[in-house]
């Protein structure tokens, strides 16, 4: 049995910018990854945003074949993520 890894990808879906590159991210996976490899992909939104506005699909509308699973940063972390200011 091949060895698996779980992918994980940081977004904010408010954010133009980073809904734009999450479907850049995802279609990238879903021409070159090979899916066997992977166990799943986890997706991670600020607490606070709605699950329900983010679309893990790549630029044509697809789902990518591996298991997905959208999260907000506190049910990852187990605690509230620590907010730096940057100057």
């Amino acid at each position: 049995m091949a060895e698996t890894i779980d992918l994980v990808l940081p977004v904010h879906p408010g954010l133009r910018d980073d809904g734009r590159r999450m479907r850049i991210c995802l279609s990238s996976l879903e021409q070159h990854l090979d899916c066997s490899r992977v166990g799943q992909l986890l997706i991670i939104i600020p607490d606070g945003v709605p699950k329900e506005v983010v679309q893990a699909t790549t630029w044509s509308g697809r789902a990518l074949p591996v298991a997905t699973r959208i999260l907000h940063e506190k049910e990852l972390l187990g605690l509230e993520p620590l907010r730096a200011r940057v100057p």
